[in-house]
């Protein structure tokens, strides 16, 4: 398994603030849908369904980051290690983590282009729009370069533990003979308010 080197080290102390903030994000995100689905007028009925859509992915990031991967960088060396549910499954919860990053970014301009249209409706400027649009079917090309790239490299990828063991041993054996420890980069996700 390609995560079965990292030793992870949690603090007992910001276990009760993870879990009290989880409450707190879970009521906010509750509220926000409610009042979305429930309180919007029919006449923002296109607006608020972008707006969920944008909600939605953001959520789908986090629950992905925070649950499923839950990553943690050792510092000596570039090794990400996956200590959550997906944790067997590291290279593709790097690749869906990757897809869900263009997710966020396809539902925020499809966002943004809703509301500059509304903005622009009735102005005599269509170079402006026509550059929105460029900018906007850009990013789903590249986005669309950047799947091909991310299953090209699914390879590389998965054929990294004999170098991740051997990078580990290198720095172990340093770290055992200086009587240091390892610094970790624990990287916390943070929910998107809205």
């Amino acid at each position: 398994m390609l995560n079965s080197t990292c030793e992870v080290r949690e603090d007992p102390f910001f276990q009760p603030i993870h879990i009290s903030l989880i409450v707190f994000y879970i009521s906010v995100y509750t509220l926000a849908f409610y009042i979305l689905l429930a309180k919007c007028p029919d006449t923002f009925r296109q607006y608020r369904n972008h707006l969920l859509v944008q909600i939605v992915s953001m959520l789908l990031v986090e629950i992905h980051f925070s649950v499923f991967w839950n990553l943690s960088i050792d510092v000596p060396w570039a090794a990400m290690c996956s200590n959550g549910l997906g944790s067997g499954y590291s290279v593709q919860m790097f690749q869906i983590f990757i897809v869900l990053n263009c997710f966020v970014g396809i539902t925020s301009l499809n966002l943004f282009i809703y509301r500059m249209k509304a903005v622009t409706m009735h102005m005599e400027n269509p170079k402006f729009q026509k550059s929105v649009m460029f900018f906007y079917y850009l990013f789903i090309i590249l986005s669309g370069v950047l799947f091909i790239f991310n299953f090209l490299i699914y390879s590389d990828l998965k054929e990294q533990n004999e170098y991740k063991i051997k990078i580990e041993e290198v720095w172990r054996v340093k770290a055992i003979r200086t009587n240091r420890q390892f610094p970790e980069i624990r990287i916390l996700p943070k929910l998107y308010l809205v």
